[in-house]
């Protein structure tokens, strides 16, 4: 995800979002997202858009991702993350973003559904940090 491409993880009000790069540093073994896995693992709240889940399908499918990586993870991810499908709302503020940040629209929806875990407070900044937001 473009927007977040350093930590592949956005932590709003207690929640980590995750987005596909996240779980492809977790795969190649990076510190860090092994950390967080483990965490996740151990109850921290993991939020993961659904289009997460396709991109790691189809990069199994295509053979960029080892097949039974991807299986793994398919199966992971919902055991241990929340994982949330864009609704309209989610839909129309990934456009917003897309347009405003110049982000492709399957990172925008990601994103979107990130911020969508608890619009009201974020750890890092204000509510009014949200590019989305008027």
């Amino acid at each position: 995800m473009s927007a977040l491409r350093p930590a592949n993880f956005l932590r709003r009000a207690g929640v980590t979002a995750l987005d596909t790069g996240f779980f492809l540093r977790l795969l190649e073994g990076h510190e860090g997202a092994k950390a967080k896995w483990q965490a996740l693992v151990e109850g921290e709240e993991g939020l993961v858009s659904g289009l997460s889940l396709v991109e790691l399908l189809r990069l199994g499918l295509k053979g960029a991702l080892a097949r039974q990586d991807a299986e793994l993870l398919l199966k992971a991810i919902p055991a241990v993350c929340r994982v949330v499908w864009p609704d309209w709302g989610i839909g129309e503020r990934a456009a917003r973003l897309s347009h405003g940040l110049h982000l492709p629209l399957v990172d925008a929806l990601i994103l979107a559904t990130a911020l969508s875990a608890n619009p009201l407070s974020c750890q890092h900044g204000s509510p009014s940090s949200d590019p989305a937001d008027p």
